[in-house]
């Protein structure tokens, strides 16, 4: 209740300074450029509600992976095993492998899970984070049903030369060191980053799971990880670049037992391989790109307790060449073919199994001349294997209909490829399955005024999302496997209020959202389970996030509330809700060509006890001092 009443203590507040009123760009809109981009996103999502995370922000999380950003600046569902342990995401009450993350265009979802571990990605390797909610499939193909995540980095030429050094030490053994090196000229664009993390995670706790709550410390978590990332963006000739990344990244971690099992010692190394070439020529009316990636995933899992030792291996090609056309002033017409190639190795597929997938995709966009009125049909069309896929399409408009205020709509149909191992975990998988299909739609209205000194937005998105051929695990005989027999129904309610303002000195925002978020099975074997809410799937969800600067001086709180989550299908167990709130003080120290940031935060500020994952411990209060070097 205290933490409701702070809340809305900071809801009212946002409310009345709003009387008083930093002309700056809000980082929740509906992205509408007329302009031809490489990112679908920017041109074709009309309709859709897309929020973003600029690189000012990702400063504030240097030393973190990109799940921490996530979890604190967005109302997305961050599902976590524990400190350091993996981390998956989910938008409007579907699964992990329901959400599509994408690097500069690439889909990273790993074809044996479908899904990204978010807590392998370092907030230093990203420049730009934007979020899609709702269903893309015609966009961006398989996994785009709850929404998408856009990972890029930027590539500007003409910025000069600039060295970041990132050093960070924090409680419970946590060590950050980075370095990020960047040249930009008139013809080409060179970065390297490279980052070291090193953790203990032995923090004490009390275990409710055990007799008698005893007071224990956790042993089994430590990780250690390493990367490098290089990006060079080559200009050709004015009208043609050729951009090339490579990514490389180790993780050792040990797996933190569940408080029912304190005596667990699994751990799992990570290693994994990114190239991506991107061919693009552009002018003003017409944009032509050809790109080619290559990932290739493994893991090695090991349980001593049953002396089992099992190694993964996931390889993905994909290719893509799209052509954007504008068409007079007010249209935009992008038709393209998508290619991949996916392979993935385990001892428990019994030999290399492998998928083929091409998709067909097109695009049309029409806006008037002042951009008030915007629409856009998209369509796809995959072939798997030689056999045809669901088409997919979507439908979106926007129109401004006051000086202030927009109306949003969309309506798309999406879909989720079965994963490799639900189609061939041993004696288990199933080859039958079908893709699950299903879909989306949203309306939205937003406002948006700017002020001298201040600039205030709101808005609230109703969706609906139907999901048919939906794959649970089902008990056949004595073993377990992968059908097609539920039908699932997600709809909600998304609302944000965001202020902006400058008052001599200080500047500053005020950022609330919340979410209610209902996901039920509409069709299912147990009938009994009819209109139950899916496990791990939150009604309600509330973020805080304020931010001051002044002169020099910031400080960023973060107060985050999440309902009761079920555990069990016939929400009979569940684990409670909880608030977390975090908090962070920087001071900037400019010394001619040198800047120094250094950033002090205390994290679960109230020493909070709570579970993200049932029986998975989160830290208690900890602390952490990071500082920038700049020049």
């Amino acid at each position: 209740m205290k933490s409701f009443k702070i809340i809305l203590f900071l809801l009212f507040l946002s409310n009345y300074v709003f009387a008083h009123s930093v002309e700056t760009i809000p980082d929740t809109i509906y992205l509408e450029k007329v302009v031809i981009s490489t990112n679908r996103l920017v041109n074709f999502s009309t309709g859709t509600k897309v929020s973003l995370i600029d690189k000012e922000k990702l400063n504030l999380y240097s030393s973190q992976s990109i799940d921490k950003i996530l979890y604190e600046q967005s109302t997305l569902d961050i599902k976590t095993y524990g400190s350091g342990g993996l981390s998956t995401v989910s938008m409007r009450g579907a699964g992990s492998g329901h959400t599509a993350v994408l690097w500069n265009g690439f889909n990273l979802q790993d074809p044996m899970n479908g899904s990204v571990n978010l807590s392998l990605i370092p907030a230093s390797f990203v420049d730009n984070i934007q979020m899609q909610y709702g269903g893309n499939g015609a966009l961006f193909g398989s996994g785009a049903v709850g929404g998408t995540i856009y990972l890029s980095n930027s590539n500007k030429f003409k910025q000069g030369t600039n060295t970041s050094i990132y050093q960070s030490l924090g409680s419970y053994s946590n060590y950050y060191s980075g370095v990020n090196v960047n040249y930009s000229g008139e013809k080409l664009v060179s970065s390297i980053r490279v980052f070291r993390k090193k953790s203990k995670n032995n923090f004490s706790y009390k275990n409710y799971a055990q007799f008698g709550s005893p007071i224990e410390k956790l042993d089994n978590a430590k990780a250690y990880k390493y990367g490098l990332l290089q990006t060079n963006n080559i200009k050709l000739t004015e009208r043609q670049t050729l951009r090339t990344r490579f990514w490389y990244q180790n993780s050792d971690k040990e797996i933190q037992a569940m408080m029912t099992n304190v005596d667990g010692n699994e751990s799992q190394n990570d290693e994994f391989y990114r190239v991506n070439l991107n061919w693009q020529y552009k002018d003003n009316v017409k944009s032509y790109n050809a790109r080619i990636a290559f990932f290739d995933n493994r893991n090695i899992y090991k349980n001593p307790g049953i002396d089992q030792i099992t190694n993964n291996n996931a390889v993905s090609t994909q290719g893509e060449f799209e052509s954007k056309y504008r068409i007079g002033n007010n249209h935009i017409i992008n038709i393209g073919v998508n290619g991949v190639v996916e392979s993935a190795n385990s001892e428990f597929y019994g030999e290399e199994k492998k998928r083929d997938r091409v998709s067909l995709f097109s695009s049309y966009k029409f806006f008037n001349d002042n951009n008030n009125l915007a629409s856009v049909v998209s369509i796809r069309k995959e072939v798997v294997n030689k056999k045809m896929n669901p088409f997919t399409f979507s439908i979106g408009v926007r129109a401004k209909v006051f000086n202030a205020v927009s109306l949003n709509a969309n309506l798309s149909k999406s879909y989720r490829l079965p994963t490799f191992n639900e189609l061939y975990w041993g004696t288990w998988g199933n080859p039958d399955l079908k893709p699950e299909n299903g879909y989306s739609e949203d309306i939205g209205v937003s406002y948006s005024k700017e002020y001298k000194k201040s600039k205030f937005s709101t808005n609230i998105s109703c969706f609906s999302t139907n999901i048919s051929n939906w794959i649970i695990w089902l008990p056949v005989g004595n073993i377990w496997t992968p059908e097609n027999k539920n039908k699932v129904w997600s709809r909600g309610l998304e609302t944000e209020l965001k202020y902006l303002y400058k008052i001599k000195k200080i500047n500053g925002n005020i950022n609330l959202s919340y979410n209610y978020t209902k996901t039920t099975n509409k069709e299912i074997t147990d009938i009994s389970l009819i209109g139950k809410q899916l496990i791990y799937v939150p009604l309600h969800k509330i973020n805080c996030n304020t931010f001051f600067k002044y002169k020099s001086y910031s400080i960023n709180y973060n107060q985050k509330f999440i309902s009761k989550r079920f555990i069990t299908e016939n929400n009979e167990n569940s684990i409670d809700a909880y608030t977390i709130a975090n908090v962070s003080v920087g001071k900037q120290i400019l010394m001619k060509n040198v800047c120094l940031d250094v950033n002090f935060s205390i994290n679960n500020i109230f020493n909070n006890n709570y579970e993200i994952v049932a029986w998975y411990v989160m830290p208690p209060r900890n602390y952490m001092l990071n500082v920038v070097f700049e020049f």
